[in-house]
C-alpha cells in the first residue's frame, strides 16, 4: 500500500512540473501562489515542483517583489529559461500556444519571435512550428553532453555564468537547427544528414523566405562562421592528437579554449541586443 501510494505522489509531481511548464510558457513570470491557483494544486506540490525546476535549470527566479501583506517577506517570481522552453515543445502541435509563446517568450528565441509575424505573413509558420518540434527533440538529447562539457571546460566559473554558456549554446543551436536543419548534428560530430544530400523542395522555399530579411541573413552567416570555426578547432585537436599518437614521448596539445563553442560571449551580447531590440 505504501509503495502505491509513493507511487501516485510521484506521478502527481511529475504532472505537476509539467503543468508548471505548459503555464510558464504562455505568462508572465508567476509566483508559487499565483501557479497554485492557476492550477489547482496545493503550495506543497507546487513547491516541490519548482525546487526541481529550478534544480534541472528549466525554471530561474525572475523577478522578487515585497509581498503586499508583509513587506518584510520577499515573493519570488518564476520565468521559463530556453532548457524549459525547449521540454516543452516537442508535446506541442497547437498554433495558437506557439502565438503565445513567441508573444510571451521572445527573449528566449529572439531570431526566432521577433520574425514571427514575417513568417506568418510568408505562410511558413507552420513550417516554423514543425521545425522548432524535431530541433528541441535534437537539444534535448544532446544537453546531457553539453553540461558536461561546459562543466569540464569552464571549472573555474561561477554557476551562474556556466548556466549563461549552456542557455547561450542551447539557444544558438536550436535556432540555427530550425533554419538549417541539414545542421541536425549530434553535439561531438558532423556527419552530413539525408536531408543536406537531397533535394528539398519546402527547405528550398523557406530559405529564400529567409534571405528575404536582412537580420536572418546575417544570423545565418554568422552562424556558418561559428560551426566553421567549431571544425577548424576539432580539425587541429583530432591533427593534435594523430601526432602523440604516432610519438608516444609527445604529449597532444590540445586546444581548448573556447573551442568547445567559439565566440560564445558574442552569442550571449547578441541574443541580449536581439531581444530588447523590439
Amino acid at each position: 500500500m505504501r509503495k502505491i501510494v509513493i507511487q501516485r505522489k510521484k506521478r502527481s509531481k511529475e504532472s505537476t512540473v509539467k503543468e508548471i511548464l505548459a503555464l510558464l510558457g504562455t505568462s508572465e513570470p508567476k509566483s508559487k501562489w499565483q501557479i497554485m491557483k492557476e492550477l489547482g494544486k496545493s503550495y506543497g506540490n507546487v513547491h516541490e515542483s519548482i525546487k526541481i525546476l529550478l534544480r534541472e535549470g528549466m525554471v530561474k527566479i525572475q523577478d522578487s517583489q515585497h509581498s503586499a501583506r508583509n513587506p518584510k517577506i520577499d515573493v519570488e517570481y518564476y520565468g521559463l529559461t530556453v532548457h524549459g522552453l525547449i521540454i516543452i515543445l516537442p508535446g506541442e502541435t497547437r498554433p495558437s500556444y506557439f502565438d503565445k509563446i513567441a508573444e510571451t517568450q521572445k527573449a528566449k528565441l529572439p531570431e526566432i519571435f521577433n520574425k514571427w509575424l514575417f513568417f506568418e505573413q510568408n505562410s511558413v509558420k507552420a513550417f516554423v512550428i514543425d521545425r522548432m518540434r524535431k530541433a528541441a527533440n535534437i537539444a534535448i538529447s544532446e544537453l546531457p553532453g553539453l553540461r558536461g562539457m561546459v562543466e569540464e571546460l569552464s571549472k573555474n566559473n561561477k554557476p551562474e555564468r556556466k548556466r549563461e554558456y549552456v542557455e547561450a549554446i542551447i539557444q544558438g543551436r536550436f535556432t540555427i537547427n530550425v533554419f538549417l536543419p541539414s545542421y541536425n548534428q549530434n553535439f561531438f560530430s558532423f556527419t552530413p544528414s539525408a536531408e543536406l544530400l537531397a533535394r528539398d523542395e519546402a527547405q528550398e522555399n523557406f530559405l529564400a523566405i529567409l534571405k528575404k530579411d536582412r537580420e536572418l541573413r546575417e544570423f545565418i552567416r554568422w552562424q556558418n562562421e561559428v560551426i566553421l570555426e567549431r571544425l577548424r578547432i576539432q580539425t587541429e585537436n583530432l591533427k593534435a592528437f594523430q601526432k602523440a599518437w604516432t610519438n608516444t614521448k609527445e604529449r597532444p596539445s590540445v586546444s581548448y579554449a573556447d573551442g568547445w563553442e567559439p565566440n560564445a560571449k558574442e552569442i550571449l551580447r547578441k541574443n541580449h541586443a536581439l531581444a530588447h531590440d523590439s
